[in-house]
């Protein structure tokens, strides 16, 4: 039966010139081949498969070559022949992600201390190192320091991170890179050719952008789409298929549907991908890498192609539909599709979470503009509420108030501006009446109605201290005297004395405090007690209507007479 080989194992590199994307380290371990100067530790970090291993091998025969060749292992030798057959043993490979416990690196340091048997140093490549565990990197420590003249050390890991600092000092240091899309795509249509395997170019494209940067993610995806191509030929439509990714003609459909801000077409699309069974996660992705390739086409349109790996074609068509789309409707995309596809994996409703981020992306810039003011106002109405309560700290964070939104359409910007220079005008004023009470008005005092500063309180309570609601509405205004609201609780009722006792405590009335000072405008204490509430006269037109003024403004309010309305008026 015939022994077949993985593509990645059957085109892995055998001399440094066969390895692709790592220039800079091979030319160093070449040059250090050729003088002589070998290091006694070496660390090669890096994703997976960049060529971590295979490099720690070719180095393994070239320091052992008898003849090397410009810093290459010649291949004829008799160390190079002895290295390459299976009975070798002045090569140890150890894998530490099965081989992490102590007694496996006592093991290794009992290996040690025995010469080669063939070859002028014994090399010991231990992949994954980061595996190892704290006593096993411990008992490594000594030997790592001081080895033999005879031994190598070559850990290999994805992690360094996770190696301990005493083990990085020891070793020289190479991290590896991730290989670009386009190198990438060389190496496999050159090894489609020599291994007569057909292929469309797109198809190669498609493979090296889904490898992320590994080979070996590469050839083994190639080697899928080889073993299930129909007809013998590895076409786009394949890749995408084995990969579980969306066709590029229908993201770019469902992106101009999002674009044109048109949420009915979009959900019509999006139906269709789904209906053709894209799971919603991966077209959430899709999306996402759609508006970061349109991003970039709008930011950088000659360098596009480079930038995104693509074709020159794709290139185009991206740059085309970009430029129908605003900057901060690309971000907002990226934005929401790429928290659609993380939240989708842990959601119960995908699908909702992706029908959202459509939805969301189609609503207009202005009406997104609009969100956002109001969230502003909202943010500057809670720090007004709060300079009453605390003056002089409200004075310096109404400094860090975010600064306004500046739009694009000059009309709009100046409304805009000048609502947020109304609110500023307003913060200064209630300031100034929050720090010096002398500013006040006059009547100011007078103006406030019992009932309605305690019925204003009490829907601040409702809102915010949802916790001492229930106590505070059985309370009975009584009257507003200085700057404290007397509010009786009946004492017939056990229920409502209770509520009273409570509220007498620092952390309820405190509470209280707050929520009466916002709806007055301006410091005031809530004063609870038992007892039988007297009547409140209620307050005449007059006093009303001086109310309503110095709420709206005079200038702002029409007073009608009541005999207008006749008598189909309820009051």
């Amino acid at each position: 039966m015939p022994n077949v080989q993985a593509l990645y194992r059957i085109w892995r590199s055998r001399r440094f010139d066969e390895v692709v994307g790592q220039d800079s380290i091979i030319r160093t371990l070449r040059s250090q081949v050729r003088s002589g100067s070998i290091a006694h530790a070496y660390l090669f970090s890096g994703p997976r498969g960049v060529g971590k291993t295979s490099v720690a091998k070719i180095f393994a025969r070239a320091i052992n070559c008898i003849a090397p060749e410009d810093g290459e292992p010649c291949g004829r030798c008799s160390a190079c022949e002895a290295l390459v057959s299976d009975s070798n043993l002045d090569v140890l490979e150890m894998d530490a992600a099965s081989n992490n416990k102590v007694d496996d690196a006592r093991d290794l340091i009992e290996r040690v201390k025995y010469p080669p048997a063939v070859t002028r140093y014994r090399v010991f490549i231990i992949d994954e190192a980061h595996m190892l565990t704290t006593p096993a990197f411990n008992a490594l420590l000594k030997t790592l320091e001081e080895p033999p003249r005879h031994a190598v050390f070559i850990l290999a890991t994805t992690e360094p991170k996770k190696l301990p600092d005493t083990i990085l000092s020891r070793c020289q240091w190479y991290a590896f890179r991730r290989i670009t899309p386009r190198i990438i795509v060389e190496r496999l249509e050159y090894v489609a050719r020599r291994s007569a395997i057909q292929y469309e170019t797109e198809a190669m494209w498609i493979i090296a952008r889904a490898s992320d940067g590994g080979m070996r993610d590469a050839l083994s995806l190639l080697d899928v789409c080889k073993s299930t191509a129909d007809g013998g030929v590895v076409t786009a439509r394949l890749v995408r298929d084995t990969l579980g990714a969306a066709d590029p003609e229908v993201l770019f459909a469902l992106a101009d549907a999002l674009v044109d801000k048109n949420a009915r077409a979009a959900f019509q699309r999006m139906d269709a991908c789904l209906a053709q069974g894209l799971e919603p996660q991966e077209l959430a992705g899709s999306l996402c890498e759609h508006a970061r390739a349109l991003a970039l086409a709008k930011i950088c349109e000659d360098d596009v192609a480079d930038i995104l790996a693509a074709t020159a074609q794709a290139a185009s068509e991206y740059k085309e539909q970009a430029q129908r789309a605003s900057q901060e409707s690309l971000l907002r995309m990226i934005d929401l599709f790429a928290a659609a596809s993380q939240t989708n994996k842990w959601n119960a409703s995908p699908r909702l979470m992706l029908e959202r981020a459509v939805l969301r992306s189609c609503i207009p810039d202005d009406a997104i503009r609009l969100e956002e003011l109001a969230a502003r106002v909202e943010y500057l109405e809670d720090k007004l509420a709060n300079l009453a309560l605390n003056p002089a700290p409200v004075q310096q964070e109404a400094r860090a108030v975010p600064p306004p939104i500046i739009h694009q359409n000059a009309a709009a910007n100046n409304d805009m501006q000048g609502i947020v220079n109304d609110t500023r005008d307003a913060a200064a004023s209630d300031t100034a009446l929050a720090v010096n009470p002398a500013l006040s008005p006059a009547n100011a005092e007078s103006s406030l109605d019992a009932n309605d500063l305690w019925e204003r309180t009490v829907d601040i309570i409702k809102r915010k201290y949802t916790r001492i609601y229930g106590m505070v509405r059985g309370g009975q205004p009584q009257a507003v005297n200085g700057d404290e609201l007397q509010v009786y609780f009946d004492n017939d009722d056990k229920q409502t004395s209770f509520y009273s006792e409570m509220l007498n405590k620092g952390s309820n009335r405190q509470l209280v405090d707050q929520a009466l000072s916002q709806a007055a405008g301006r410091s005031m204490r809530f004063v609870p007690a038992s007892g039988k509430r007297a009547p409140v006269p209620p307050a005449d037109n007059a006093a009303k209507l001086d109310k309503v003024f110095h709420t709206f403004g005079r200038e702002k309010v029409d007073v009608v007479p009541m005999e207008k309305f006749g008598n189909n008026v309820n009051i």
